[in-house]
């Protein structure tokens, strides 16, 4: 069976940038989707932005404001977690792209982001699944028959690395260009 699916569950957010920034994000053209992004100051985390691969950045989750909606200590800006549900619906429409796409527990709180998220895992959409380590959707995901799971830590980095530059170039290969 073809692969369709990578997940990377990572342990540290310095080691998914690295993979993002060194292996996946130079391929960008070939992709849609997004990733969150760390907001720190003073090596202190204060919150999350959502980095769509087009460039756009919405706030996401802060310390700093104020919200109905909150997980955990931060508030989450419910405009841009409707925007990213919504995102997951049209990616199910679109054709010769790579799905970026980061999956966590304030993502999976949301009906419709769970409901789409679900729709885009069992289409034959190409799909590299950023997720925290987190014993449910760990459990999900690897039901998947086509995907393919690998465990970023300092000891498997060079490994998870060539993992995912070989599935990136065997699939930007197959890619038709329009």
């Amino acid at each position: 069976m073809e692969i369709n699916k990578l997940a990377i569950v990572f342990e540290s957010y310095k080691q998914k940038n690295h993979i993002l920034t060194n292996i996946i994000l130079p391929y960008k053209s070939f992709m849609e989707g997004f990733f969150s992004v760390e907001i720190r100051e003073k090596n202190k985390l204060k919150g999350y932005n959502i980095e769509f691969i087009n460039g756009q950045v919405f706030d996401f989750a802060s310390k700093e404001f104020i919200s109905e909606l909150y997980y955990n200590k931060y508030a989450i800006k419910k405009d841009t977690l409707v925007e990213i549900s919504k995102s997951l619906s049209y990616y199910t429409e679109i054709k010769n792209k790579i799905i970026i796409l980061e999956v966590g527990s304030i993502f999976i709180s949301d009906p419709v982001y769970s409901s789409n998220f679900i729709k885009l895992l069992s289409s034959d959409k190409k799909i590299i699944i950023f997720t925290p380590k987190q014993k449910e959707i760990i459990s999900t995901i690897r039901k998947l028959d086509d995907l393919f799971l690998c465990e970023l830590s300092k000891k498997t980095l060079e490994v998870v690395k060539k993992v995912v530059d070989k599935w990136l170039g065997e699939t930007i290969s197959k890619i038709e260009i329009i």
